[in-house]
């Protein structure tokens, strides 16, 4: 089953993917290899990605650009790269993974989902952090409570 999109006044057409770690959303990429369609599985699933990419939109780096938003589908660039592993081992990947750290939290919000499969490295090197349908920003309020309890 495959999807037309009209991106900036473009047919794309994508191909589904299969994700082993993707259990639950659908995944499509187009020929081209520039765009990522993610149909998460839920509503909820959904609107927390939406929510968390949007916030983290105005970053140059480390995380997804929203391309195009459907009624129950996000269109993100692709980032060509692979998950982290034991083997792939970036020199300043610390470095990286504590600004995305500090980035996050200064947006409060919660990833919920943080795992190898989450973290991509491309061809150059940089991180990027995906995968954001478990996140959960936290309002000012809750986030100050907990901060007291530390």
């Amino acid at each position: 089953m495959s999807m037309h999109v009209e991106i900036n006044g473009e047919s794309v057409k994508f191909k589904p993917i299969n994700i082993p770690y993707g259990r639950n959303s659908k995944y499509f990429i187009d020929s081209a290899k520039r765009y990522f369609l993610k149909v998460p599985h839920s509503n909820n699933q959904y609107n927390n990605e939406l929510a968390a990419l949007r916030i983290l939109q105005k970053y140059d780096r480390y995380f997804p650009r929203l391309v195009f938003v459907g009624s129950n589908y996000l269109v993100t660039n692709y980032i060509d790269g692979k998950g982290i592993s034991v083997s792939t081992r970036p020199a300043n990947i610390i470095e990286q993974m504590k600004d995305i750290a500090d980035m996050l939290e200064a947006e409060h919000i919660v990833h919920g989902d943080l795992h190898m499969s989450n973290i991509m490295i491309d061809i150059h090197e940089q991180v990027w952090l995906i995968d954001f349908g478990h996140s959960t920003i936290q309002n000012l309020w809750e986030y100050r409570e907990t901060d007291l309890y530390k």
